[in-house]
């Protein structure tokens, strides 16, 4: 059984926890004072699920500076600063809506004396996919016309031996892969720690090996990995391209069959 402190109590030899909504409460206070019109708590401490590495996530609205980070009684405690219109821009960009409306349904009003807390987590219970479909559907079909780039680059230079060098496109390739087969199946996510899963869940099991093949979760051909979840992507994602943005795609398609026929990966 792990030793991992739970938010109820302690674990042998570890202590109790800091009581982090206390923490939340006083900082917000802190905040108000500072020119927040509203404060909110946000990710594992407002659903709860808290545990030794748990940070604190506030957002303010209001005139501050966009991100603050802190030490509270050793817990690190995020303060995200933002207005009005930047929470509902944030509603309506695909790349950023799955978190930000899951993160305002769950979220728990600690400063709120207007009325402008309440207001934003309503909108975001009646938010849906719907409202920006066309955005989300160009958003992918960018994405993967975008990566097509670092298929070539990740193939270029395994040919030029420059093995190290790979390894970082591939990480560059793997992350907007998975954001935008999130926004591909319009899902919604607590935490970016969550997404990893989610995505593998509703792309199957041939996602899930070659992804951990490509992040090293497990051996095998790494590069390969992550050109085999660009494929499967792009299968996924093949209707939203339009004709030029089709042809780029596939001429990566084909840089990776040539790799492949070349034993380069």
């Amino acid at each position: 059984m792990s030793d991992v402190p739970s938010a109820s109590g302690s674990a042998s030899g570890s202590g109790s926890l800091p009581d982090r909504e206390h923490i939340a409460q006083r900082t917000a206070s802190r905040l108000v004072t500072k020119g927040a019109h509203c404060v909110v708590l946000v990710g594992s401490v407002a659903r709860g699920a808290i545990h030794e590495g748990s940070d604190i996530d506030l957002i303010a609205i209001g005139a501050g500076p966009e991100l603050v980070l802190e030490a509270v009684d050793d817990v690190l405690v995020s303060v995200s600063w933002t207005t009005t219109s930047g929470v509902r821009d944030a509603f309506d960009d695909p790349e950023t809506a799955g978190a930000a409306v899951c993160a305002w349904r769950g979220a728990r009003l600690l400063a709120d004396p207007n009325g402008i807390g309440a207001s934003l987590q309503h909108h975001a219970h009646g938010w849906s996919w719907d409202g920006i479909h066309i955005q989300a559907e160009r958003a992918v079909a960018n994405e993967l016309t975008l990566l097509a780039e670092d298929v070539n680059r990740i193939v270029g230079l395994r040919l030029a031996g420059r093995l190290r060098a790979a390894a970082p496109i591939r990480w560059a390739l793997i992350w907007p892969l998975v954001r935008s087969m999130a926004i591909h199946h319009r899902l919604f996510y607590e935490s970016e720690n969550d997404l990893w899963d989610l995505v593998a869940s509703v792309m199957g099991p041939d996602w899930e090996r070659d992804f951990d093949i490509a992040v090293g979760v497990e051996r095998g051909a790494a590069d390969l990995g992550a050109l085999s979840m660009y494929r499967q992507a792009v299968a996924r994602g093949d209707r939203v391209l339009s004709s030029p943005q089709r042809a780029v795609v596939a001429a990566a398609l084909r840089m990776i069959d040539r790799a492949i026929s070349w034993k380069i990966l």
